[in-house]
């Protein structure tokens, strides 16, 4: 795994921040980890909608899996 990836994320999780995709328009973007988190709105497009369709940007395990082979290239 890339160092700066992996820091990248310690440094999201100790913020208490998550980096996510727009689901619109593609824009990366943070926000506050809440426990009942029910839209966010993209501050580039103004698209909003529910958590879910805004894709997480960092995943724990991706890169060691695709690294693994266990993802399509």
């Amino acid at each position: 795994m890339n160092t700066n990836h992996l820091a990248s994320q310690v440094i999201l999780e100790k913020a208490r921040l998550n980096a996510v995709t727009c689901g619109h328009c593609g824009e990366l973007m943070f926000h506050k980890i809440k426990k009942s988190l029910k839209s966010i709105t993209c501050y580039h497009c103004a698209f909003e909608s529910e958590p879910c369709d805004f894709p997480d940007y960092y995943y724990n395990d991706l890169d060691q899996r695709f690294l693994n082979g266990e993802l399509p290239a």
